[in-house]
């Protein structure tokens, strides 16, 4: 009777033919756990937000997130808004945003601004357009700043 492993698991040794001794023996893939064997606990992915950590699953950290399947705690992207310092997920400083999964966060450009923990800038007050293309509003508007458009006086 020959050991069979789960289809994610990877296989060390063989089963001769007609032998009783079984010198299979059987392991879970990177990102899965279990006991790796077809008629046993199997394998299981470790789902999302987690990583493999030994023989089981870690969760990444607050503000976060990883694929389904991860084995090692680089995959724990920092949200947008957040960067990773010292293994944490921190908000970006007022001034800086950060768009993206995984980026770094960067300046607010010229005349725009940002609170902590942004995904983007805003104009200032007196300018308008998209964050990264504030125009000064012309003479007879104002603007209330952000993504509005300048209101004539």
């Amino acid at each position: 009777n020959c050991t069979v492993c789960d289809a994610n698991a990877k296989q060390s040794g063989s089963c001769p033919a007609g032998s009783s001794a079984d010198p299979v023996t059987c392991a879970c893939n990177a990102g899965f756990i279990g006991d790796g064997l077809q008629s046993g606990f199997g394998c299981y992915q470790c789902p999302a937000g987690t990583y493999q950590v030994g023989g089981g699953c870690a969760r990444c950290p607050a503000n976060s997130m990883s694929a389904a399947g991860s084995f090692n705690f680089s995959a724990c992207l920092c949200d947008a808004g957040y960067t990773m310092q010292g293994g944490l997920c921190v908000a970006c400083p007022a001034g800086t945003y950060k768009a993206a999964n995984g980026s770094s966060c960067i300046a607010c450009p010229v005349n725009s601004y940002s609170l902590a923990a942004a995904a983007q800038c805003a104009c200032n007050a007196g300018f308008s357009g998209e964050f990264d293309s504030c125009s000064i509003c012309p003479n007879g508007t104002y603007g209330p700043g952000g993504d509005v458009a300048c209101i004539p006086c």
